[in-house]
């Protein structure tokens, strides 16, 4: 290869495209800052893994080229490209160009923002395992969420949890009633002593569906109000969409009687 490039491009920021004289065989070298993983080497040696790859066809300033060698430098990569063999068909093609690495951008910024999204929905995942399992679902199809396992780790900690309560609250209790004086206050009211028991059966019930099934489930009251609340709006919108037809039927039906009022009228004028 020639040792200075007789032109230098930079068609985005962090690439830098030097073109070299005619001389073969490298005409081309493209340095960039992160790594092209859909850049596959042009490879004839059938021993090679890459053989079996498809060779991916660089297009810069309307000259087809191949990738002939790939390197990691401590600034970037580094591809050294050659003119494409004469007789191969181009195949999987990418132009040199500034709206393509603009593209490559957009994607990167794009995957950066879902993982950060992902990235909150599993550092939350305890907490949404409580909402409706179409939410979870939805947040499970959208984003790297898995509701089902959240579901499990949810409803076996709070199932746990709440054995462990109602099982101190029953011992606590007689002791309260049997020593007043070192147990004072440490009785509780019969609401919270309910509550802890059917938390463990709600949670054993959501844990086993969870297994059984392969789905996600909310807690059961929040699951219960929220398919209640669909209903009610599924129910809605079905009587304003039965009332939005017949009002335009009866519109429609008005207007073919005036023109016909209006038709006749003129009928009788002639005559």
């Amino acid at each position: 290869m020639a040792a200075r490039p007789i032109a230098v491009d930079s068609p985005a920021p962090g690439v830098c495209v030097y073109v070299y004289d005619e001389t073969p065989p490298v005409r081309v070298r493209v340095r960039t800052a992160t790594e092209m993983a859909d850049w596959v080497l042009f490879v004839t040696d059938p021993t090679r893994d890459e053989s079996a790859l498809v060779a991916t066809t660089i297009e810069y300033r309307g000259v087809l080229y191949a990738i002939a060698r790939r390197e990691h430098t401590p600034s970037g990569w580094q591809y050294d490209l050659i003119p494409w063999p004469s007789g191969e068909l181009p195949r999987r093609k990418f132009t040199l160009s500034r709206e393509f690495f603009q593209a490559i951008e957009e994607e990167k910024k794009t995957e950066v923002q879902e993982r950060r999204r992902s990235k909150l929905f599993s550092a939350l995942g305890f907490l949404i395992a409580f909402l409706p399992s179409s939410i979870q679902g939805y947040i499970s199809e959208e984003y790297d969420y898995d509701a089902v396992g959240w579901t499990k780790i949810n409803s076996a900690v709070i199932g746990l949890l709440s054995l462990g309560l109602t099982v101190i609250y029953d011992v606590i209790v007689p002791l309260a009633a049997a020593y007043p004086a070192a147990y004072a206050g440490a009785t509780i009211s019969w609401p919270g002593r309910l509550l802890w028991p059917y938390l463990a059966i709600d949670s054993l019930a959501r844990f086993g569906n969870a297994v059984a099934g392969e789905k996600p489930l909310g807690l059961l009251p929040v699951e219960i109000v929220y398919r209640v609340g669909c209903k009610i709006r599924q129910r809605a919108s079905q009587r304003e969409a039965e009332a939005t037809g017949s009002r335009d039927e009866t519109t429609n039906k008005n207007r073919v009687d005036r023109k016909g009022a209006d038709g006749s009228d003129a009928v009788q004028h002639r005559i």
